[in-house]
C-alpha cells in the first residue's frame, strides 16, 4: 500500500487507493451498528477466524467502547495524536521518535499517511 510498482516509498502526496477499506467506512457511516452486530461484524469474525483469530460475533456484539484522552507528542512541527494504553500507541509515539533523528522526510511521510488511515 505505501510502495509504488517498482517497491520504493510512494511520494509525499500520492493517492492510496484502498476499495475495501473505503467500503468498510461507507457501511460505518450508513449504519454503525453494523461494525458491531451486522453484516460487518460478520465479516471481520469470518476474516479473524479465518486467519487463526478467537474472535466470535458474541465478542463483537458485546463489546463496548471506552473513550480516552489520546497521547501527544511533539515531533518538529507537529503535534503526534495516539492511542493511549492499552492501545500500540505508546510503542509506535517511541518508534516515530527513534525515526526523526535520522529520517525526518520518512518520519513525515509515514505521519501524513497515518493520518490519512486513522
Amino acid at each position: 500500500m505505501l510502495l509504488d510498482a517498482e517497491g520504493n516509498l510512494k511520494k509525499l502526496g500520492s493517492v492510496l487507493k484502498m476499495p475495501k477499506f473505503a467500503r468498510t467506512l461507507e457501511i460505518i457511516r450508513d449504519n454503525p451498528e453494523s461494525f458491531y452486530t451486522g453484516e460487518l461484524a460478520k465479516d471481520i469474525v469470518k476474516d479473524v477466524q479465518g486467519n487463526g483469530g478467537i474472535i466470535t460475533l458474541e465478542d463483537m456484539e458485546q463489546y463496548n467502547v471506552t473513550v480516552r484522552e489520546p497521547l501527544t507528542a511533539e515531533m518538529g512541527n507537529y503535534t503526534w495524536y495516539t492511542n493511549p494504553p492499552p492501545g500500540s500507541g505508546a510503542v509506535l509515539s517511541l518508534i516515530l521518535n527513534i525515526l526523526k533523528g535520522n529520517y525526518h522526510e520518512m518520519l513525515m511521510y509515514l505521519c501524513a499517511q497515518i493520518s490519512l488511515i486513522c
